[in-house]
């Protein structure tokens, strides 16, 4: 299976970068201002868990969603993101440990309706639709909240979003969901020992850049955004439409360099087929780029009638300003706050570690893209 999203396909920033579609008409630099949480829509229609939920099996990667969703169609969104990186991360990378959550970690997580099993094993992710602030503004936030001690892999995650909004973005949804459960898996997350002088330098995720492509150096990181916003994809002016960069174009293929990452940050038994294996950045100069390769994607793009994906031409995302920043900022130091161990409370216990009041990112709308912002606690 290759996996290459059509021109409906959307990628953004989670953790360290930003996010941006276009596509929903906005006054310039203005933000399209929420609703102030109230919700017009009906409660959640789909309750349900992923394939083998609650399962422990110390063979194989255990990836548990237990969601809470407002409609089947984003349900299906969540099987088909499922489907892609479980056929990706075939095998347990945490020596086959498992822990049992107890409080204060267990009632201080995000969980969803069937919450974290008895014995975790591996991942846990709650998804859930909910009222944020009505159509625009705050549009969700997502990341981990446990992470393994012996590996440093993600144990738990989050992924919430303003029920208000996905009707807007309904047509990129699907990309939204495939692209943030990577994050929450650990692409641009937990990469930080593997980053250095905004290169990454895990050895698979080189010998791809050197060996099957052909280029000098070693894979970019994303530097655009400023502080607290860049380091978490691969770099948009060198891999251009690659899943894990933020720009939106007509197709965005899962490249052989994001499943070496994924080797590089813990992952083991990781499958490369269904990555497409064409993919390979022939716009650069420092690569070769040996046959089969793809054009460069940006020229499809112009030869596209409707331009891009959202019939605007190239949108260019503009900066995010500092008053979105500021919004972004105070949703997020709050999530925080109320994501806080009680004092004198061990962060780390039975082979966990708990990360859920550190860090937050959060996704915001302006001028009809989405930003992610990085928010860390004081």
């Amino acid at each position: 299976m290759k996996l290459s999203l059509s021109k409906s396909s959307f990628f953004g920033a989670l953790a360290y970068g930003i996010l941006s579609f276009a596509g929903v008409a906005a006054q310039p630099g203005r933000i399209k201002k929420g609703g102030g949480g109230g919700c017009t829509t009906t409660s959640n229609s789909v309750v349900k868990t992923s394939p083998g939920f609650g399962i422990v099996n110390s063979i194989d990667f255990n990836l548990w969603l237990d969601l809470s969703l407002s409609t089947s169609e984003v349900a299906g969104f969540y099987d088909e993101a499922y489907a892609t990186w479980t056929s990706i991360i075939t095998k347990d990378s945490n020596g086959g440990s498992t822990s049992t959550p107890t409080d204060p970690f267990k009632s201080t997580i995000e969980q969803c309706p069937a919450g974290i099993p008895a014995v975790l094993d591996d991942l846990y992710i709650c998804g859930k639709d909910t009222c944020i602030d009505g159509p625009g503004q705050i549009l969700g936030q997502a990341g981990p909240q446990l992470i393994w001690s012996n590996s440093g892999l993600p144990a738990t995650g989050r992924m919430v979003f303003d029920k208000e909004d996905i009707p807007r973005f309904i047509n990129v949804w699907k990309a939204i969901i495939l692209h943030e459960m990577a994050h929450v898996i650990g692409i641009g997350t937990v990469w930080s020992s593997k980053v250095s002088n905004n290169e990454f330098i895990g050895t698979n995720a080189v010998s791809v850049w050197q060996t099957t492509w052909g280029c000098t150096g070693r894979p970019p990181i994303e530097t655009d955004g400023g502080s607290g916003t860049a380091g978490g994809h691969w770099d948009d002016a060198s891999l251009k439409t690659e899943l894990m960069t933020g720009y939106v174009s007509e197709q965005n293929p899962l490249s052989l360099l994001t499943t070496a990452a994924l080797k590089d940050i813990g992952y083991t038994g990781i499958n490369d087929a269904p990555a497409d294996a064409t993919f390979c950045p022939v716009w650069l100069t420092q690569c070769s780029c040996p046959p089969p390769t793809r054009r460069n994607l940006r020229s499809l793009e112009a030869e596209s009638p409707n331009g891009n994906a959202f019939g605007n031409g190239q949108a260019k995302r503009p900066p995010l300003s500092e008053e979105a920043r500021s919004i972004a900022n105070a949703y997020g130091k709050n999530a925080l706050e109320k994501a806080k161990l009680p004092a004198g409370v061990a962060r780390k216990s039975g082979g966990l570690e708990y990360v859920g009041d550190k860090f937050t990112t959060v996704f915001i709308e302006q001028d009809g893209f989405i930003y992610d912002v990085l928010v860390e606690a004081d």
